[in-house]
């Protein structure tokens, strides 16, 4: 139940368009409460991302799980959120590390730091490749240096994730400029 008002708090901020520049932008004036309350959900958001990072060492599993879910439906891009998920994809439990792989993959490309920990995912054997390859993929070109660096990895299945997400990342990316062109 508190994990649900978190991620009420959080979804809530990240629908608001209240930054006091857009704000002044799209009312054409410099609104000071509308500026205030942009900062009080600021607040609101970082204070519920925290307790979702705290919660992500509970003793439960379940509410560890849940927390790693709610911290990719809230986005959380910042380096805490992302550092306890990095930790999470050591979990004992299964279901924690997948939701893990999943919020990353929420995240995107400010997860990319998580790239070298999901790699050792996989040669741990502990974690399905294909999980591991769409959060890799979501991560995007900002995770192609760190792909790289693992090409010659004594693992197969880990050069096999290399090798999949490279390709992953330069389909999507191929994909965008084509249709750049058409335009």
């Amino acid at each position: 139940m508190a994990i649900c008002a978190v991620l009420a708090l959080v979804s809530c901020d990240r629908n608001m368009d209240t930054s006091p520049s857009r704000t002044v932008a799209r009312t054409g004036k410099s609104d000071f409460q509308e500026a205030e309350k942009a900062n009080r959900n600021d607040e609101q958001a970082r204070k519920a991302i925290d307790a979702l990072v705290l919660l992500m060492n509970d003793e439960d599993p379940k509410v560890r799980r849940q927390a790693a879910f709610s911290l990719g439906l809230a986005g959380a891009e910042d380096d805490d959120a992302v550092q306890a998920l990095i930790e999470a994809l050591k979990d004992d439990d299964e279901d924690v590390r997948r939701a893990t792989i999943e919020a990353i993959s929420k995240i995107g490309p400010a997860a990319k730091t998580a790239i070298p920990a999901l790699l050792d995912t996989i040669a741990c054997g502990n974690t399905p490749v294909v999980n591991v390859v769409i959060a890799i993929g979501s991560i995007g070109e900002d995770g192609i240096p760190s792909l790289v660096a693992r090409h010659d990895d004594p693992d197969p299945r880990v050069r096999q994730v290399v090798a999949e997400a490279l390709g992953q990342i330069y389909f999507i990316k191929g994909k965008r400029e084509k249709e750049s062109e058409a335009r």
